[in-house]
């Protein structure tokens, strides 16, 4: 089948309009000092250019996972640097509970001490970082202590949160609770800081009249 004359001058009429146009979009950018953005245009800086958005990505997470971990270990430093001073006075406390002098309003007095202090521990090894997750609960999502009937237990599990920080570097940014809290080693054997701060109210406490 052939063609005819005015089918294919119209064909051809259309196909110079086209070219036509887009050498004008051309000279357009050309003139303007831009590249053509079609990938069919120049295909090795298409490729490289994906390369580069890909890569910007990549940095781009790497950089937030760098500003959460700075958060998330700020946040640990401050929480255990409290804790030290909380644990300082606690062993304050068992000092003045030696002096022979103490009396009982005395005594008192430095039981709401202890029990305050053992408070604010148990809410320092509750904290979170700025996204919420707690600083000593490892993978778990809730709180990493919990009050029972026998005393404080570790609610978390032994997971250690890390933040890829680039393609081959992998930073820790969370620590053990049950380490931090519950294996505290004395002349006993091993304790619960909580534990210990329990006796010392106990310690305290007056006797109950039978």
């Amino acid at each position: 089948m052939t063609i005819g004359n005015t089918l294919f001058a119209a064909l051809a009429s259309r196909s110079f309009s086209r070219l036509q146009s887009d050498i004008g979009s051309l000279q357009e950018r050309i003139s303007a000092g831009t590249n053509d953005p079609r990938p069919s245009a120049n295909l090795e800086q298409a490729v490289r250019l994906a390369a580069a958005k890909e890569q910007r990505a990549m940095l781009d997470r790497f950089s937030a996972n760098v500003t959460t971990a700075t958060d998330r270990l700020a946040h640990a430093d401050l929480t255990l640097a409290d804790v030290s001073t909380y644990t300082r006075e606690l062993k304050d406390i068992v000092l003045q509970l030696g002096n022979p002098s103490l009396t009982d309003e005395g005594r008192s007095g430095l039981r709401i001490e202890a029990e305050a202090l053992r408070e604010s521990l148990f809410s320092a090894a509750n904290r979170s970082d700025g996204l919420g997750q707690g600083l000593f609960s490892g993978y778990g999502t809730g709180a990493a202590f919990v009050q029972t009937a026998n005393g404080v237990a570790f609610a978390g599990n032994g997971g250690q949160t890390v933040a890829q920080l680039s393609e081959s570097m992998r930073l820790p940014t969370g620590i053990a609770g049950d380490e931090v809290f519950m294996a505290v080693r004395t002349g006993d054997g091993v304790r619960s800081i909580f534990e210990m701060a329990d006796d010392l109210v106990a310690a305290l406490s007056p006797p109950v009249s039978m």
